[in-house]
């Protein structure tokens, strides 16, 4: 059985491979050939949980548990709040092939579905990319679209200036891009055509109102109860990764006054619904994480390593 620490794959992450391997994994989920528990939470006081999420892929017949603590004492030690653990199984005698660290393999899903979401739905041109957030979720949003798009200029809202500081030298080293860095966050939504929000906001700091009436949203940062983004009022259609979850732990949908349309990613996939209709429509993504698209990276992780 392997154990892996996040140094020993962050940097053999494909996103272009894993993005495909997503939008295989949710179109099987649509048809019950993948599946993901209820995600289970543990409050551990007013400022961490414990949480576990179980996922089956048939295809691979792989089997997926993580368990993740979130603490959010640990952003103001600039460590990162999610720390557990995803161990994978294989179902014909159960054996556990490998126990990864869960932190970077809990930012690399979260920012390729983030970059499937926007390819789906963004408009084909948009170049101009917003992050709402600088920790380690900020980072891998930046790298993970930048690998799959044409991106000419990247917006980063924060606030704590060191924070702003360090993350535009490590971005524009990575990327040879100049980066961009604001305290407003309506001053980094401004001309942005692409939003990826990456924050645990209690409150809502965006609204549609703020965006350009062509823009795509992708908003991850706010995962559970009591954080919020961006309020949602006005927004028709909301794309998601998992309906059933999302409607069960957005604060953002649950605030809500009326019930909104959730759309999966994976109807989009199998062309039972289409996306974006025009390029002058917003279009909004919602995840909250599932189980099986842990499976996918971790699966993911393997294969790489193993190359």
């Amino acid at each position: 059985m392997l154990f892996l620490n996040e140094d020993s794959f962050k940097d053999r992450v494909n996103f272009k491979v894993l993005e495909c391997e997503l939008m295989t994994k949710l179109q099987e989920a649509e048809v019950g050939r993948a599946q993901s528990s209820p995600r289970l939470v543990l409050p551990l006081g007013e400022t961490a949980a414990l949480g576990a999420m179980l996922a089956f892929d048939e295809a691979s017949s792989l089997a997926a548990a993580k368990i993740l603590l979130v603490a959010e004492s640990n952003r103001a030690k600039n460590l990162n709040p999610h720390q557990g653990l995803i161990v994978l199984f294989k179902r014909e005698g159960g054996k556990p092939l490998a126990v990864i660290e869960a932190s970077l393999l809990t930012a690399v899903r979260t920012a390729a579905l983030a970059s499937l979401a926007t390819n789906l739905l963004a408009k084909k041109e948009a170049s101009t990319l917003a992050i709402y957030g600088t920790g380690l979720l900020a980072h891998f949003l930046a790298k993970a679209i930048y690998s799959s798009r044409k991106i000419d200029a990247i917006h980063i809202y924060g606030r704590n200036a060191e924070n702003l500081r360090r993350i535009k030298k490590s971005l524009g080293a990575e990327l040879n891009l100049e980066i961009q860095v604001h305290s407003d966050p309506k001053k980094a939504a401004a001309n942005a055509e692409i939003h990826c929000l990456a924050t645990a906001a209690k409150e809502a700091y965006l609204s549609r109102y703020d965006l350009l009436p062509s823009a795509h949203i992708n908003a991850m940062g706010a995962s559970r109860p009591g954080v919020k983004e961006i309020n949602l009022a006005g927004i028709e259609t909301i794309y998601v990764d998992d309906a059933e979850r999302v409607r069960e732990e957005s604060e953002e949908i649950r605030d809500m006054a009326a019930p909104r349309r959730l759309v999966s990613l994976g109807k989009i996939l199998s062309r039972k619904i289409e996306g974006r209709k025009s390029d002058e429509e917003q279009t909004f993504f919602k995840s909250v994480g599932s189980g099986i698209c842990d499976l996918v990276v971790a699966d993911h992780v393997l294969r790489e390593l193993a190359k």
